[in-house]
């Protein structure tokens, strides 16, 4: 176990009927500790430090579907998922079949239901949608496929509602006044 640290080493000489104490347990910061997850060192907390909870690939949950912490579904979810100030991740073998509202979608997998998000959807290649998009912000990859229509919400954004024009384009098909110099003469 000398690669992935030494887990059961003892914390110092224990006495007899005293419980023993592993490294983990005297470090908090070890217990990543031969997991694939980056580690970080110092202060800085990592990105992967936020509550991920995981539905795995043999549960399949029928339902609405709320919460407050960022969920990746790997399984099967049927119902409405509302995740309003958090992220879905919707894994290469998650399927959704669901209406989604979250603060952010990732579709690696599989969704069939309409996706509200307020501030990104992202569709990596392996990706499938069929259902409508709202957002105001959307990354499709290459190879990502999706039937449905697609809305750019203005509203969750401040740059999208600044870059709109303040006054509607006037109609080309608007009738030339008599006196126009570019109106033909004759």
């Amino acid at each position: 176990m000398g690669l992935f640290g030494n887990r059961s080493e003892q914390a110092g000489p224990s006495e007899p009927g005293a419980p023993s104490v592993t490294a983990n347990e005297r470090d908090p910061a070890a217990k990543g500790i031969g997991r694939s997850e980056n580690q970080t060192d110092g202060d800085a907390p990592s990105s992967r430090e936020k509550a991920v909870a995981t539905i795995g690939k043999s549960i399949v949950f029928k339902g609405e579907l709320t919460g407050n912490e960022d969920l990746e579904v790997n399984g099967t979810v049927q119902g409405d998922v509302k995740l309003p100030d958090n992220t879905l991740t919707v894994g290469q073998t998650g399927l959704v079949q669901a209406t989604v509202a979250a603060k952010s979608v990732l579709i690696i997998g599989k969704v069939k239901g309409d996706v509200t998000a307020t501030e990104r959807i992202e569709i990596e290649a392996s990706g499938v949608v069929d259902g409508d998009l709202r957002s105001p912000r959307l990354l499709v990859q290459e190879g990502a496929v999706m039937n449905g229509t697609v809305e750019m919400t203005a509203g969750a954004s401040a740059a999208a509602t600044k870059s709109a024009p303040a006054t509607p384009p006037r109609p080309s098909s608007a009738t030339p006044s008599s006196g126009s110099p570019s109106a033909p003469a004759g």
